[in-house]
């Protein structure tokens, strides 16, 4: 007559006894998501690290809620202030580095160039550019209608390899003596919408 106890180590009708490989998977803890590469968009909100170079400060959303954290730009780019940027954390890195900038084509004011040397001149002061033999070359003087540029030489030329293109709002040529020449080995086109000859 079998007891009880061995009643119970019979397996239940109608179930199956699992594997090794069923047991191994089942007793394996599942992995977390793999570290990767991520990439989002912030936006600019300052272009200018007050110590660092090649740092700007990127306000940008994610799972995590909102940052505000100065980060490194990719060399050689030209980002400014509320510029939409492109970041890009690298799988070995626990920040965001800016590699682009979206809105690019986006028409933005022309940045300032900042001053090097400032001189500052009186009303009867001039800059000069002097060669090394003591011939003077070049006078910058503060007129009364506006800055003066003169070529202190007799005789000047100025020579280019390209195209030369003098842009104003007038332009007004004269010869104090002699005459006005001008020489092309081409086609000379003048126009206007009233030509005056004299």
């Amino acid at each position: 007559m079998s007891s009880d106890a061995e009643h119970d180590d019979e397996p239940e009708a109608g179930t199956r006894e699992a594997s090794p490989l069923e047991l191994l998977i089942e007793s394996t803890p599942a992995r977390g998501p793999e570290p990767g590469v991520h990439s989002l968009v912030g936006m600019c909100t300052d272009a200018r690290h007050p110590t660092l170079s090649g740092r700007v400060c990127v306000r940008w959303t994610d799972a995590n809620g909102e940052h505000l954290r100065w980060l490194p730009v990719l060399h050689n780019l030209a980002i400014r202030e509320r510029d939409q940027v492109l970041l890009l954390i690298p799988a070995n890195t626990d920040g965001p580095v800016v590699i682009g900038v979206v809105d690019g084509f986006a028409k933005r004011p022309e940045p300032r160039s900042e001053p090097k040397h400032t001189v500052t001149l009186k009303p009867d002061e001039s800059i000069r550019v002097v060669s090394e033999d003591g011939t003077e070359l070049v006078a910058i003087t503060p007129g009364e209608s506006g800055p003066e540029l003169r070529l202190l030489s007799a005789d000047a030329d100025l020579r280019l390899p390209g195209k030369l293109r003098l842009r104003a709002k007038a332009v007004t040529i004269e010869a104090e003596e002699g005459g006005v020449n001008i020489e092309a080995n081409h086609d000379v086109n003048v126009r206007g919408e009233i030509v005056h000859l004299n």
